[in-house]
């Protein structure tokens, strides 16, 4: 589990609290310090016994909130957090656009629109730049 969904994890237990930060206006949250239109987005999968892997968790942060989704994740949580993706501005996470946002949409049996690409903004790739 990486950071993101550790985050919502902990506080869904209410074992730390709302993150709120000096650097935010008004002490407020840090979703509610988004743009509009900005989410992101991180998934997590397990290997089971027989060697495939199965989705167990979704995590989706945007301006009006987050979404924590674990297993058994439904098709309509799936669906859910696909709208909110395609309806995004921009999207935020690590190794999305190879990993996360392909298999969301294996998943859910959808074909992921040709638009969606140009919104990825993935961590990964930006990473390599800092590294040369």
């Amino acid at each position: 589990m990486d950071y993101l969904s550790s985050i919502i994890t902990l506080r869904s237990q209410k074992l730390v609290p709302s993150m709120k930060t000096n650097c935010l206006p008004n002490n407020a949250t840090f979703y509610e310090s988004l743009p509009s239109g900005c989410v992101l987005l991180d998934i997590e999968r397990k290997k089971l016994t027989n060697g495939k892997w199965k989705l167990c968790e979704i995590a989706l942060i945007h301006s009006d909130g987050e979404e924590h989704h674990q297993e058994p994740i439904t098709v309509t949580n799936l669906n859910r957090v696909l709208d909110k993706i395609e309806q995004a501005s921009i999207i935020v996470g690590h190794n999305i656009r190879r990993h996360d946002i392909p298999l969301l949409y294996k998943y859910a049996q959808r074909k992921q629109p040709p638009e969606v690409a140009a919104k990825i903004c993935d961590t990964l790739e930006l990473s390599c730049l800092f590294l040369f």
